[in-house]
């Protein structure tokens, strides 16, 4: 099915829970949000303990942002409000002709999801022209959650990224952002394995043809690697 949004709407969904969305092309001329969903949320569950039942947010399977469509924010969704709520992003494709970004002025974005994405993007791939100032990824903008998974996996970037500011990437921007916080003990790393990238990437500060930068984790045992203290603006986990 293709779905069409009248110039200047929203898109499909705001708010989004254990769902599945698939075999679903979308088109708009102007979209006003993101392209698919539009908020952000926090759900654990019923007993409402993190980590006991807690939803995931969202898988998105085969679907397209069709060529022509323009999304002011991420092509797909911003992300989910908590690390245990992930999203899965597979076989999924943004079109070349598509702009992410028509304003050219937000922070945190990329082709799929924006600033705060906890989950996995897989056998997926994007085209797109992606505008921002700060924080712009090709598919992804960057980690949400310090202690949540965030992986990209089989994934190509062919279109162009257009920052005028810091922390830009191919695949992903950054890591976990919240360095005056401290990340958690033994935080995960974001992961990029098997993914390849032939777009134009210009940007200021910190600017990367895969990875644009890891801002901050502590003794992030758990995908291999580990420091005493602040790892500041090191490298993720990088394969293949």
């Amino acid at each position: 099915h293709t779905l069409t949004i009248a110039e200047g709407g929203k898109p499909l969904f705001h708010y989004v829970s254990a769902a599945t969305i698939q075999n679903l092309n979308i088109y708009g001329s102007k979209i006003d949000g993101y392209g698919l969903i539009d908020g952000w949320f926090t759900d654990y569950g019923e007993d409402n303990k993190w980590n006991y039942g807690d939803p995931y947010c969202v898988t998105i399977d085969n679907v397209k942002l069709l060529s022509g469509s323009q999304t002011l924010y991420s092509g797909f969704l911003g992300g989910s409000g908590s690390g245990i709520n992930t999203v899965t992003i597979r076989n999924s494709t943004i079109e070349k002709g598509v702009v992410v970004g028509y304003d050219r002025e937000q922070n945190n974005i990329g082709s799929f999801v924006g600033g705060a994405f906890n989950g996995v993007i897989e056998n997926s791939v994007s085209y797109a022209d992606v505008y921002g100032k700060n924080e712009v990824g090709g598919l992804a903008a960057g980690k949400g959650q310090t202690m949540g998974l965030c992986a990209v996996r089989n994934s190509q970037f062919h279109g162009n990224i257009v920052a005028t500011g810091s922390k830009v990437g191919g695949i992903i921007a950054r890591g976990y952002a919240d360095v005056g916080e401290r990340s958690a003990w033994n935080s995960p790393w974001v992961t990029v394995e098997g993914c390849t990238v032939t777009g134009s990437i210009t940007g200021g500060n910190y600017v990367g043809g895969i990875f644009g930068v890891e801002d901050c984790t502590v003794q992030c045992w758990g995908n291999d690697f580990g420091e005493d203290d602040f790892s500041a603006n090191s490298s993720g986990r990088i394969r293949n």
